[in-house]
């Protein structure tokens, strides 16, 4: 069990909340469901079954929050000492400022916001902490303390994991291992190469279509799952879906098929890097350079929407960027296709299925969605991007979420001052929290995006709401007359 979970139900029980068999049994159908949708919510579960209440949910949340802001403050600031990126008054400066503050925020937030930190240093320190507790486990990571082991004729001590941890870039993928004889040939008419992907909704491969010596990948279902035909219905939707558009910033699908008890489907292979990568390995983009690839992608979008299709997990780890300097919108393994009524029957109502870090307030709450939802998580990507960093981070997905739903969206000049203030207020209307206040149409994101790469400005939201009011005064004067 992840120490989120653990978390979640020591709360719970502590509260007598649920009890010992009931969290046994949501943890069990939890992981069914994850199994089948991707990623559903603890919370979610036990409302569902009947074990809480949404108020019940929202209480264990934000002492949840609460602690875990707490637990990863206090880590953090014991890296940034160690390494001298922070003196101790400072330190002790922000620790007093993020005790009296309402909204309680991770102590990174206030070292950015006071400029004591740089955003690459803030996201080395993040990485730190995840690996440290990858080394040592989360009860261990919480009972770290810094000090001065090495005192002479001191008594001896076990060093601190802190003392003997360097800030710095995580190390490369490892590359895939060798394809069998049998798996070479397991799609007629194509010869598989090497994996190059593994997701909730299967494997991808590159190979070689024999007849034209044509370079392609091939997505394929295992066949061993115990959900076997409602992720099958699953795979052909994403494959039939992915079968109607034809545009040039979505990967385009070939030919789709069954062989030997296996599914699968071929589509264009791009020689390439996801978004992700590119700003694990660069940092934050140029900002004009983020702009269109955010307007390519808006524009994918559209042409997605004109089927009513909804991807659902929009990410920069879906945009995949082509040495052409093409950009690519892929995975469409959590699309829904709003004019299909099937597909209510794929999707439990009251589940959670995409990306946190990306994710809408709409979707983390399990309520519909349609196109404005990806509209926000594109937002969210195209902060990610000028930023270096998504808006709100946490150790815990569940927080992630409701950093979402309740929190505003950080101003991106803030956080990285090249950033424009016309990008930020255009990242602020993408990510508003009601659907109602966002661009309704990814055309009308391509529109602003446009008038910002020729010169143009973004209004503010007090223009905005102004140049609504005068547009109303102007009409009901003329109806007057």
């Amino acid at each position: 069990m992840s120490d989120e979970l653990l978390l979640f139900g020591k709360i719970a029980l502590k509260n007598n909340l649920m009890t010992d068999v009931q969290l046994q049994q949501a943890l069990k159908f939890q992981e069914e469901l994850r199994q089948t949708l991707g990623y559903v919510s603890l919370g979610e579960v036990c409302v569902k079954m009947g074990f809480l209440s949404r108020e019940d949910v929202q209480k264990i949340l934000e002492v949840q929050r609460r602690k875990e802001i707490r637990d990863q403050s206090k880590l953090y600031g014991q890296i940034a000492l160690k390494n001298r990126f922070i003196s101790q008054e400072q330190l002790d400066e922000c620790l007093k400022e993020q005790a009296s503050s309402k909204v309680k925020r991770p102590l990174g937030h206030y070292l950015l916001k006071k400029g004591y930190i740089e955003e690459r240093v803030h996201r080395s320190i993040l990485r730190s902490i995840e690996r440290l507790r990858q080394k040592k486990g989360e009860a261990s990571s919480r009972r770290v303390a810094v000090g001065n082991n090495n005192s002479p004729g001191g008594p001896s001590q076990q060093s601190s994991p802190v003392s003997s941890l360097k800030c710095e870039g995580e190390k490369d993928r490892k590359p895939s291992g060798k394809i069998s004889p049998t798996l070479a040939r397991l799609v007629p008419g194509y010869r598989i190469i090497e994996k190059i992907g593994q997701g909730a909704m299967g494997v991808v491969y590159k190979a070689v279509q024999e007849s034209m010596g044509k370079l392609v990948a091939i997505k394929v279902l295992p066949n061993n799952l115990e959900d076997g035909e409602q992720r099958k219905q699953r795979f052909i939707r994403e494959a039939q879906s992915l079968g109607k558009l034809q545009h040039p910033n979505i990967i385009r699908a070939i030919d789709m098929g069954e062989s030997k008890g296996h599914l699968y489907y071929v589509m264009e292979y791009v020689e390439g890097t996801t978004l992700d990568h590119l700003i694990e390995k660069k940092g934050a983009l140029e900002e004009r350079q983020a702009l269109e690839f955010v307007r390519d992608i808006a524009s994918a979008l559209e042409h997605a929407w004109e089927f009513r299709i909804v991807h659902r997990d929009i990410k920069p780890e879906n945009m995949l960027l082509s040495k052409g300097g093409q950009i690519k919108l892929c995975d469409l393994g959590l699309v829904k296709c709003l004019s299909d009524d099937r597909q209510l029957k794929l999707t439990m109502d009251g589940t959670t299925v995409g990306t946190p870090l990306y994710m809408s307030p709409e979707q983390a709450k399990a309520e519909e969605i349609d196109i404005r939802s990806d509209i926000y998580s594109l937002g969210a990507s195209l902060y990610h991007m000028v930023v270096g960093a998504p808006p709100f981070e946490h150790k815990s997905m569940v927080i992630v979420m409701q950093m979402h739903v309740l929190e505003p969206v950080p101003f991106a000049q803030e956080r990285n001052r090249r950033v424009s203030a016309d990008t930020s207020r255009l990242i602020q209307k993408m990510m508003e929290k009601s659907p109602r206040k966002r661009f309704q149409l990814p055309g009308e994101v391509v529109e602003a995006i446009e008038r910002i790469l020729q010169g143009g400005s973004f209004p503010s939201q007090k223009s905005l709401k102004f140049s609504k009011g005068l547009k109303k005064w102007k009409s009901s004067f003329r109806r007057r007359r």
